[in-house]
């Protein structure tokens, strides 16, 4: 993973490979909250677990914090990903998107670490 520092506490964490970035997300850090503003995989990538290898890196790398996203309803692809690590859905904002409603998901990331003391 390569990790770029954007503008205003923004960072890019870019899965690189064979010299090709396939896919990155963009998170926001907020000292709070770590907002999840973007994740793509390039197309000819997709199936292939990149944004499960990115989502790895990202919950394995930054602990002991609560991330947030938005996500389309309609993008179920995305929200079972999400599902996966542990992101649960807590609003629903109305007419979000043009043609669409949002979830808003989060995770808290803490938890891993109290799991290791007990």
């Amino acid at each position: 993973m390569q990790i770029t520092p954007l503008e205003n506490f923004k960072y890019k964490i870019s899965y690189i490979e064979d010299e090709i970035e396939k896919g990155y997300i963009i998170i926001e850090d907020t000292k709070e909250i770590m907002n999840i503003i973007d994740v793509l995989v390039l197309e000819e990538y997709r199936q292939n677990k990149i944004a499960s290898k990115i989502f790895e890196y990202l919950l394995n790398n930054y602990k002991n914090v609560k991330f947030m996203l938005e996500v389309r309803t309609k993008n179920t692809p995305a929200i079972n990903l999400y599902k996966k690590y542990n992101f649960r859905i807590i609003h629903t904002r109305k007419n979000y998107y043009k043609d669409d409603d949002a979830y808003i998901m989060e995770v808290n990331n803490w938890w891993k670490i109290h799991t290791y003391l007990q």
